[in-house]
């Protein structure tokens, strides 16, 4: 709305200080209408923004139908950097389930489970196949013994990657042989970082041969019949996510409704908006097209696009960092193909985006963003001001 009363302001100054003119004395019924600025006349919008990838974030519970999920999945650290989380069972056994699988329950036993496995990228691993790297991978093992004894374990734990060919099969050597305590506390068996050179996200856990020492008559021993019946091995998977050289995306008939650009009132034929745009993000994108939509009647309307206007840009937003920000100028043509450029309330944008050439392997953060540094309006055609009914 500022933008707005500083355009009102620049527009009737003129008629403040004309109004002493004959050409411009309404007291006869004459000169009802008024045009000015017939070539063309350029008005300094300002600065918005910045609008961050975290504020983005913020919004994705909003997100209709993945909303929720990806909430689940996509968090921010305390120094900004853009996480992607997952948690989830590696195995999980019932006690009472467990001794009726023993052939002598009525003596101490070992009881191997076998092989047990869990896929632990989540998001991430998804989203390798559009070019994003993982960076700073983070697992963590914790198990959980329901009896009042404590329970030895033995097994041959491995995690691999989506990409083989960066690291086979990997060894958890914590996991060797270790002792579940007692009376349903939850114990941290692996805290571990992955090697740097690992870029692509984790995907397996397994474990082989898992063995657990057991006492006679295991469900007996249950610490709290009412809290926790079950040996339970749990997963935490946790990275930073980055653009490679290879990320590339399209985006088609990209909505961006609310824009609120009140424009009809001024009778304009064509307009050109420019922008000098500042990113902090290593993400270079293409505007390959825009469409004005028409105003919705209601939420559940679908997306029309008004095809009397016609808007004109083909520009390119240069990718930059927090340190060294990258500066692009971008100018949309609006123009009328019938009557007069009408308010404005949404656009439909075709985008290319794609990792800034020369940045390699880039740090997603929360702090990351873009800005319209300095911008304004050039009407041409002429504004049109009424100054009552026509006669």
């Amino acid at each position: 709305m500022k933008q707005v009363h500083i355009f009102l302001l620049l527009v009737t100054l003129p008629l403040l200080f004309g109004c002493s003119r004959k050409e411009y004395d309404t007291s006869e019924g004459l000169n009802k209408e008024i045009r000015l600025f017939e070539k063309e006349f350029s008005v300094p919008i300002g600065s918005i923004g910045p609008f961050t990838l975290s504020s983005v974030f913020s919004k994705i519970t909003e997100i209709p139908g993945l909303g929720s999920m990806l909430a689940d999945y996509i968090k921010e650290g305390e120094d900004g950097t853009i996480l992607l989380e997952s948690t989830g069972s590696l195995f999980k056994i019932d006690a009472y389930d467990l001794e009726n699988q023993l052939e002598d329950a009525s003596q101490p036993s070992l009881w191997n489970a076998g092989y047990q496995s869990g896929y632990v990228g989540g998001l991430a691993g998804s989203l390798s196949l559009f070019g994003i790297q993982t960076r700073e991978q983070k697992l963590v093992i914790e198990a959980v013994n329901p009896l009042r004894d404590a329970v030895s374990v033995t097994s041959k734990a491995t995690y691999s990657c989506m990409d083989s060919n960066e690291a086979g099969p990997m060894s958890i050597g914590a996991l060797e042989s270790f002792t579940l305590p007692r009376r349903n506390e939850r114990v941290e068996l692996v805290s571990m970082s992955i090697p740097e050179y690992i870029t692509s996200a984790l995907s397996y856990v397994n474990l082989t041969d898992l063995t657990l020492s057991l006492p006679a008559h295991p469900a007996s021993r249950i610490a709290n019949k009412e809290d926790n019946l079950y040996f339970c091995f749990d997963y935490k998977y946790s990275t930073g996510i980055a653009l490679s050289s290879s990320f590339h995306f399209d985006l088609k008939d990209l909505a961006v409704r609310g824009l609120n650009l009140p424009l009809s009132a001024f009778q304009l034929k064509q307009c050109d908006v420019t922008a000098e745009v500042e990113s902090t993000l290593p993400i270079q994108a293409t505007i390959n097209g825009i469409r004005v939509l028409k105003p919705m009647a209601s939420e559940d309307e679908e997306d029309t696009v008004d095809e009397t206007m016609e808007v004109t840009c083909e520009s390119t937003i240069n990718g930059g960092s927090q340190e060294l920000p990258a500066s692009s100028l971008v100018t949309i043509h609006i123009e009328a193909l019938e009557g007069t450029i009408p308010d404005i309330g949404g656009l439909q944008v075709d985008l290319e985006v794609a990792g800034e050439p020369g940045y390699g392997s880039v740090a997603l953060s929360g702090k990351q963003g873009i800005r319209i540094k300095s911008s304004s309006a050039t009407l041409s055609g002429g504004i049109t001001i009424f100054q009552g009914n026509k006669q």
